[in-house]
């Protein structure tokens, strides 16, 4: 966005339509084969909810107390720690095996992908209702959804090539 401005409202957009499209297809991707994904033993959803959790507390603790981050800075790394690239894991899981295993495989991202949506987004209206975000606590939800509240020219110059 340091190069074409312009371009972010655009960009943001197009990140939005991405992550909507990703959930919709590992939604599809779960609901086939005979292991469905509401079907496993407790152990695996506690296996696999307790690094989406220790991430999100973990790095907001570590990131809101560094005296070099801003709280809507430390709400970022937070994200960016417990967002995992559950797509690229799908991928992976999809490419690498075959039948029943595939199914398998492709569970353990479609449930962190579930927990992501469950406690991301709760922690981030919490974040945003305690101020701790770039978007004014006291917004519609709406506003603070569709709109971009990221800071202006806070970018380095960058060298025309």
């Amino acid at each position: 966005s340091a190069l074409f401005p312009a371009r972010r409202g655009l960009c943001n957009k197009l990140g939005n339509v991405a992550g909507i499209c990703l959930v919709v297809f590992s939604l599809t991707v779960s609901s086939g084969g005979d292991s469905p994904l509401w079907d496993k033993d407790p152990n695996v959803y506690v296996a696999i909810f307790i690094p989406c959790a220790v991430a999100l507390v973990g790095s907001f603790g570590l990131s809101l107390f560094a005296p070099c981050l801003a709280s809507p800075e430390a709400v970022a790394v937070t994200v960016e720690t417990c967002y995992q690239n559950t797509g690229l894991a799908l991928a992976i899981a999809l490419s690498s095996f075959d039948g029943e295993d595939r199914t398998e495989a492709s569970a353990v991202p479609l449930i962190y992908g579930v927990f992501q949506v469950i406690l991301l987004p709760t922690f981030l209206l919490f974040s945003w209702k305690a101020g701790l975000t770039y978007a004014p606590r006291n917004e519609s939800f709406a506003k603070v959804i569709l709109l971009d509240w990221q800071p202006r020219n806070t970018c380095p110059k960058v060298l025309a090539l």
